[in-house]
């Protein structure tokens, strides 16, 4: 082959492969999330923590979504972590509407009086036993939401 048709041919494979790369593929493009998450907290005899992971990006979901919670003396910890997924298909039309997602973290007992949270770089303070808003808000009805319900989700 000579030089000109190895040139021809490498410019060809190139244009080949953009276009391929750009027309009917799906890309996906991973964000690790930590403690992005809002706190449900709710009181029976002990403190259930739930972590609701939400995502109002188009194409966007949540997967892995992780959460934990421990007793560390008189501080309540909880961990949070989740991956967004945005994957784009040509043909396939995205969704502006928020997902949400609830994961259980655990159920913790303490006793009555303050109560200090730490979320990530979050720490909040409550009072023991938990009174709840007393507000149907999905999805965590009748429940305390720390720090706030998440950015979009209506009471």
């Amino acid at each position: 082959m000579t030089t000109s048709r190895r040139s021809t041919s490498a410019t060809l494979f190139l244009i080949a492969t953009v276009f391929a790369t750009a027309c009917g593929s799906s890309t996906a493009l991973e964000d690790v999330q930590e403690n992005d998450a809002s706190l449900c907290l709710g009181q029976g005899d002990d403190v259930m923590v739930t972590a609701w992971f939400r995502e109002c990006r188009p194409c966007t979901s949540i997967e892995e979504p992780v959460c934990t919670v421990t007793l560390d003396g008189e501080i309540l910890r909880v961990e949070t972590s989740s991956v967004r997924v945005r994957r784009e298909e040509e043909g396939v039309a995205c969704t502006d509407d928020c997902r949400d997602v609830l994961v259980e973290c655990g159920t913790v007992q303490v006793d009555d009086g303050p109560q200090e949270i730490r979320h990530g770089d979050e720490v909040h303070v409550v009072t023991a036993p938990i009174s709840t808003s007393g507000i149907d808000v999905h999805p965590c009805a009748n429940e305390m939401v720390l720090p706030q319900r998440p950015d979009g989700a209506e009471l």
